[in-house]
């Protein structure tokens, strides 16, 4: 699923043939659909069911120049059902992230012109006209989040934090206070177990490095020289992609 800012709606792409297409749909489906009421879908977040007692897959979409959270039911979308869009409230000014805590069912925001991070429940969000959304306030804007998650090794609970990258360097969200640890963090992107034993974090700094760091150990990253980023602006989001054996 992509955001297109430009004519404000989003569409579902194969992501085998990079074509809009949706497998598994109905022969009628639709591959775009338009947001009305909100302006300017700047992220979104794919939310599985169950998360935060969702009754089903949901799509969060965050609008950047209306300040709108939205949950969107793909399968209406696809099957040009009505009423897809479960959800549509008003919670900022210029929303730029979003992001999922599975082990809160939580949604985390961040607004660059309040400079602040919401927390909402996706399940209340849904349920609840009236659903409390939390405002942490930040020193300076947040340019991206992560999830960091924690599995303990004995018990094998899951715990997790919200890292942001500030314009003055990395936060860590706990609860509704922030501890910074590193300067110069541009973007950032959770690295899956899969790919380093143990999970990690990677964390790119305006001046082209890349720094990567155990969960539990942020504040001891070790840089390292960077064959992605060569100048101030060029990166301003990371992902993760493992491919299948």
């Amino acid at each position: 699923w992509v955001a297109n800012q430009g004519d404000n709606s989003i569409s579902v792409i194969d992501p085998e043939t990079m074509k809009l297409d949706y497998r598994g749909a109905e022969d009628n489906y639709r591959t775009s659909f338009d947001l009305e009421g909100v302006d300017g879908p700047a992220d979104m977040v794919w939310l599985p069911a169950g998360f935060g007692d969702l009754d089903g897959a949901r799509l969060a979409i965050i609008t950047r120049h209306s300040g709108h959270i939205l949950l969107v039911d793909p399968v209406k979308v696809v099957n040009g059902e009505l009423r897809p869009v479960t959800v549509t409230r008003q919670i900022g000014a210029t929303l730029n992230r979003i992001v999922a805590d599975p082990t809160s069912g939580d949604l985390y925001i961040s607004d660059v012109k309040t400079r602040r991070i919401y927390r909402v429940n996706a399940g209340e969000l849904e349920s609840d006209d009236n659903a409390e959304i939390l405002g942490i306030s930040i020193p300076t804007a947040a340019r991206d989040l992560g999830v960091n998650i924690m599995t303990d090794n004995e018990t094998g609970e899951r715990s997790s934090t919200v890292l942001a990258a500030l314009e003055d360097g990395l936060a860590e969200i706990d609860g509704d206070e922030t501890e910074n640890y590193i300067s110069d963090v541009r973007s950032l992107t959770m690295v899956s177990d899969q790919a380093i034993v143990g999970g990690a974090v990677a964390m790119m700094s305006r001046g082209g490095l890349l720094r990567h760091a155990q969960p539990t150990d942020i504040e001891n990253s070790v840089p390292k020289p960077s064959s992605v980023a060569t100048g101030d602006r060029l990166v301003r989001r990371m992902i993760m992609l493992i491919s299948p054996r």
